[in-house]
């Protein structure tokens, strides 16, 4: 029974009283006048001698279930219905923004997810990178290496060539008629060990330590300037100390550069 308005209206029609059962002058009575204060007006049923038959558990309920018990049942029962109709209202937009909600948090997992992908793709090009850099780290320092063994060796050579070159100078002073120093220069020219261009003058000009003529007067000034363009390329590649007095091949090199960029002629050995 969903519709109470018929038992709401009998219940008033009744009256909306309470009633109990009341017993008097061996008269059973559900009455709502109690004490006879009315007579019987207030007697729903009245049975005298029990010449009406009611078990006491139907009594019990009978006496609860007055009109004015129902008339409270329906009026909280209306009140309850309008509260679950607003309750519904009002949910109804809730639960509109929950399903938004919803969705929206299905679109932030799936972002989610697509992002943890990318991040994924991200570490592992890192991490190829990573083993790429090191590997390519690795093939430098064997460059490194290989290029640091290829110096030495071009010093040890460079060294040669110069020391040949000296001798060739003082030779050509000592046997002006000796032909002994120009096959040397030529040998050397032809193996390409006239020297570096700091130790030659232009194309196809034999280095200046055959023409000392050309060279200036070496002060301490230049010494100086020279030291400092040598300690510059130490730094670079580790090269010892400079020597001070020293005629080594790469000192002299500093000493030709310096002279180079003074506008100046310089003559090996000075």
């Amino acid at each position: 029974m969903s519709d109470y308005s018929k038992l709401k209206e009998l219940a008033e029609a009744a009256g909306g009283v309470h009633w109990e059962w009341w017993t008097s002058n061996s008269t059973l009575r559900l009455t709502s006048e109690k004490e006879g204060r009315h007579g019987s007006d207030g007697d729903a049923i009245s049975a005298y001698q029990g010449n009406v038959e009611c078990p006491e558990k139907y009594r019990a309920f009978i006496e609860v279930a007055s009109p004015a018990a129902v008339m409270q049942l329906t009026s909280e029962l209306s009140r309850a219905t309008a509260d679950k109709d607003r309750a519904e209202e009002e949910c109804g937009w809730h639960l509109e923004r929950v399903c938004q909600l919803d969705a929206d948090i299905d679109l932030l997992k799936a972002e989610n997810e697509r992002l943890r992908e990318a991040h994924e793709q991200v570490c592992t090009n890192y991490n190829r990178a990573s083993y790429a850099s090191e590997e390519r780290g690795k093939q430098i320092d064997q460059l490194k290496a290989k290029c640091e063994g290829l110096r030495e060796k071009v010093a040890c050579v460079d060294d040669l060539s110069a020391l040949v070159r000296q001798l060739v100078h003082r030779l050509r002073k000592a046997a002006p008629d000796n032909d002994l120093p120009g096959k040397a220069m030529d040998y050397l020219k032809r193996k390409g060990l006239q020297g570096s261009p700091l130790r030659s003058g232009s194309a196809g000009v034999d280095p200046v330590i055959d023409t000392p003529n050309n060279a200036i007067k070496w002060t301490a000034e230049d010494e100086a300037g020279s030291k400092v363009v040598y300690e510059q390329w130490a730094n670079l590649y580790e090269y010892v100390p400079w020597v001070e007095g020293g005629n080594s091949l790469k000192q002299d090199e500093a000493r030709r550069l310096y002279a180079a960029i003074e506008g100046k002629v310089y003559c090996y050995g000075r």
